[in-house]
């Protein structure tokens, strides 16, 4: 260093220090931030955690409350709640018990179900019949109903929680009331399914613990004392948690998370030592980085040092006469970054010109989220190009798919939305955008001068309408809002266009309804109906194995579901609850057709997608047809079985009061099963089996037996000869004494 004069050691030793310093001040700031993000990042995903199990959980409690909302609209309810049972009632128990244990789900199989019947004063609890006095139903009354503002809530008990549902939910005059008493094992095994390990707790809303996982020794739950969760849950910073120094034990951070659903808490925790883990690798990694990065600024400080004193030696090197020079042409340098620029800049006003149509749809997305106003579009409007009269009126039209094919729908939907840009003028739309898996929708705007605007929007429907189904055999349907004015009316608008596709279950596909069409029929909902008569043939073509009877019997019952109700909600709750009875059909048949994938598609479908193709295609096609097949397999040899029992029943008490009753009752079995059955395997009905049966043994006797004709109709049981007589004309066109004599001569 001597060589390169005091100036270089001056610049040496400060860009050294000056470089140093500043790196172990950035990686101290960056580990500090970087530790930061990642305990947020911790944070976040032990709450979605934290949510992902609530969810598991709360899915599970919300099929026991679809299970009782669905059970107290049946007429079956209605009649058992209102009669009085006793020790004698065991048909109406056996029935109760039946239908409260079909509640049951494979996540919940150590769940009890209960039902009070706060009119006649009984409880059905575990299985168990008890008779309330006056003042236990009002103390239930106290307990469950007065005070409480709805019909469903949760409590503890012993051994888990309880989920109350006040009976009938959709009516405020309340008869009975539904408990289901979650055992915490079930709690468990869903919790555990998750495999997700941290702890958790559940509360109410009143702050009474539930569930306790009792993870690391109740380390958690002995803090809830000092903690006040509605707080937590009302404060802006509830997301960051709540750092909880516990002496003797590990630090952590309480996060909760209260659901929008039924209002319980969910807690858990990050504990240091976790964090500690993650952060352990990463300390020594910003060790190694800022020891070469300090190493790598002393060789920078070197190379900087030569070159800004370099001048100087250049100088005392020409005052030396030293002819060796070098120089760099720094306008050259800056010249060639300017022609850098602009090459980049028209590159990227090229591509926001191909980007334009994509930055537009956004633009409508975000009008539909709710977004976007007016002011962002005064905005956008000169680089857009939307168009824009002076005293606009707004429609939104949602074009939905009448159909769902999943591998092509992706296709389809871009194909409704060109079909949508070539109907619709350019003039008269905002750029159409995909909204769901479905639906493709745009907004509609007109000059409040023009003539008879509802009347074109109407128009513009039809003709997406006929052009889908010509041009690409697309089936769809049209939803239209009522008009607006108010551009950041649009969301509102959106969401009325969507509802009125709700009514395509009534109305068919390629319908065009306007939201006008249909606020008569949302003012006056009405009950709807329910054809157990129509449904009994498709659940005993299902037993029989009779896949084509069962197919011919789903679609007029489907038909009559759809055409008497009158709303959607009342189609929804029909469709709901006999997919409930075919589950418990597939249950009691144990052919396991219907697994969760299924259930959850099918809610999916009828809740949220309503799509009558879909919905008969899954009933028909995914449960019904499957389920029949496989009793078709399973009963064929069953049948005979059973056929040749009746028929030894037939050949050993043919001269006693037989029927398919009696034989029912012995074989255990429903007497039209046992006559489908008979009838399927000998082609004849049982009754004509057994007058033939018994006129084959009257002719033996007529022939070997001196017995009278009186006393073979009596042994018969044709309660007087002359129903004998002529029965056994009719069959062999002789009566008994022609048959006798004639064979006798014989």
């Amino acid at each position: 260093m001597k060589s390169k004069g005091s100036l270089f050691q001056s610049l040496f030793i400060l860009l050294s220090l000056l470089m140093t310093g500043i790196i172990l001040i950035s990686v101290s700031s960056f580990y500090i931030s970087m530790r930061s993000n990642i305990e947020n990042d911790m944070l976040v995903n032990r709450r979605h955690n934290l949510e992902q199990m609530a969810n598991s959980l709360e899915s599970e409690l919300q099929n026991i409350e679809y299970a009782f909302n669905a059970y107290s609209t049946t007429s079956s309810y209605q009649t058992i709640i209102e009669n009085p049972l006793n020790v004698d009632s065991f048909d109406q128990y056996r029935e109760i018990t039946s239908q409260l244990n079909y509640f049951s789900t494979p996540n919940l199989h150590n769940t009890t179900y209960s039902l009070i019947s706060l009119e006649e004063n009984w409880a059905i609890r575990e299985g168990r019949l008890s008779q309330l006095s006056n003042d236990e139903v009002n103390a239930a009354v106290d307990y469950y109903i007065n005070g409480n503002s709805s019909s469903l809530y949760w409590g503890k008990n012993g051994s888990g929680m309880a989920v109350v549902t006040l009976l009938p939910t959709h009516s405020r005059s309340k008869n009975g009331i539904g408990i289901a008493n979650v055992s915490s094992i079930d709690i468990d095994q869903i919790v555990n399914s998750q495999e997700i390990h941290f702890p958790l707790l559940v509360l109410n809303k009143d702050g009474e613990l539930l569930y306790d996982s009792n993870f690391k020794e109740n380390a958690l739950t002995t803090m809830l004392p000092d903690l006040s969760f509605s707080e937590l849950i009302s404060n802006e910073e509830a997301e960051k948690g709540i750092a909880v120094a516990n002496e003797g034990e590990e630090s952590f951070t309480l996060l909760a998370n209260e659901s929008s659903y039924n209002n319980l808490v969910y807690l858990t925790a990050l504990y240091d030592y976790e964090l500690q883990e993650i952060l352990s690798p990463t300390q020594m990694g910003f060790g190694i980085l800022s020891g070469l990065l300090i190493l790598f600024s002393i060789g920078f400080s070197w190379i900087a040092a030569t070159y800004l004193s370099r001048p100087l030696r250049q100088l005392k090197d020409a005052l030396r006469l030293d002819s060796d020079k070098s120089s760099i042409n720094d306008f050259d340098y800056i010249k060639s970054s300017f022609d850098n620029i602009q090459t980049k800049n028209d590159t990227l006003q090229l591509v926001i010109d191909v980007e334009k149509p994509a930055l537009k749809r956004q633009f409508v997305s975000n009008v539909f989220l709710g977004n976007n106003t007016i002011e962002d579009l005064d905005e956008k409007q000169q680089t857009y190009h939307f168009p824009s009269p002076k005293d606009p009126v707004y429609y939104v039209l949602i074009t939905q798919l009448d159909s769902r094919v999943a591998k092509d729908d992706t296709v389809r939907l871009f194909t409704l939305l060109h079909i949508i840009e070539e109907t619709i003028p350019d003039a008269r739309q905002f750029s159409p955008v995909v909204l769901s898996d479905e639906s493709v929708g745009t907004i509609l705007v007109f000059d409040s001068d023009t003539s008879d605007i509802k009347k074109k929007v109407i128009e513009y429907g039809e003709n997406i309408v006929a052009l889908a189904k010509t041009e690409v055999d697309l089936l769809v349907s049209v939803g239209i809002s009522p008009s607006y004015s108010d551009f950041n009316s649009s969301r509102s608008a959106y969401k009325k266009a969507k509802t009125t596709l709700n009514y395509k279950m009534l109305l068919g596909n390629q319908s065009i309804i306007a939201y006008e069409d249909i606020q008569e029929i949302t003012t006056d909902s009405k009950a709807g109906h329910y054809f157990t008569n129509l449904e009994e043939p498709i659940f005993q073509s299902i037993q029989l194995g009779n896949i084509d009877e069962a197919k011919r019997y789903t679609y007029p019952f489907l038909a009559a579901l759809f055409k008497n109700n009158p709303d959607p909600l009342s189609i929804e709750f029909a469709l709901l609850r006999f997919f409930m009875n075919l589950s418990k059909l597939d249950q009691s048949l144990e052919t396991h057709v219907i697994d969760r994938p299924l259930i959850e598609g099918y809610y999916k479908t009828v809740l949220f997608h309503r799509n009558l193709v879909d919905i008969e295609e899954t009933l028909v096609e995914q449960i019904i047809v499957p389920m029949s097949e496989l009793i078709k397999l399973r009963t064929t040899e069953q049948f005979k079985q059973v056929s040749d029992r009746i028929k030894a029943k037939i050949h050993e008490e043919f001269e006693e009061d037989i029927s398919l009753d009696t034989i029912s009752e012995d074989l255990n079995y429903n007497p039209n099963y046992l006559s489908s059955i008979f009838k399927k395997e000998t082609g004849v009905t049982f009754s004509d089996y057994l007058i033939d049966f018994r006129l084959k043994k009257a002719k033996e006797w007529l022939v070997k037996t001196d017995l009278t004709v009186r006393e073979i109709a009596e042994k018969l049981k044709y309660g007087n000869s002359q129903n004998f007589i002529r029965s056994f004309k009719k069959r062999e066109s002789l009566t008994p004494g022609q048959y006798r004599k004639q064979h006798a001569l014989s």
